[in-house]
């Protein structure tokens, strides 16, 4: 795990933003999680493997987000009430992990 200065932070922050103006959110997701989490010595094949399971998670929740929202133009509050349990589950996940190693992952 790395440590990162809150320099390098915004750093990856503004990488990110440029890259979500690309269409690389996601990329840009598992390239933070590569230098805030992976030990480099890790080879080719396993982070191609862990790049697959990434996008693969991300894939998964976009679309079934897209799948259950109400139909309509605009969000219902059952559109909003899925999105916070989203939001929820994801923070809970987040927890851990900066009790678990140590991540900053914000």
């Amino acid at each position: 795990m790395t440590t990162l200065t809150p320099e390098q932070e915004r750093e990856i922050a503004e990488a990110m933003k440029e890259m979500a103006d690309k269409g690389m959110l996601v990329a840009a997701g598992f390239a933070a999680f590569r230098i805030i989490a992976l030990n480099n010595s890790i080879d080719r094949d396993k982070i191609a493997e862990m790049y697959t399971a990434y996008m693969a998670g991300a894939e998964h929740l976009f679309t079934t987000i897209m799948s259950i929202l109400e139909p309509g133009e605009e969000p219902t509050d059952k559109d909003m009430d899925r999105m916070q349990l989203i939001h929820d589950e994801l923070q809970r996940w987040r927890e851990t992990m900066v009790k678990a190693h140590g991540w900053n992952t914000r």
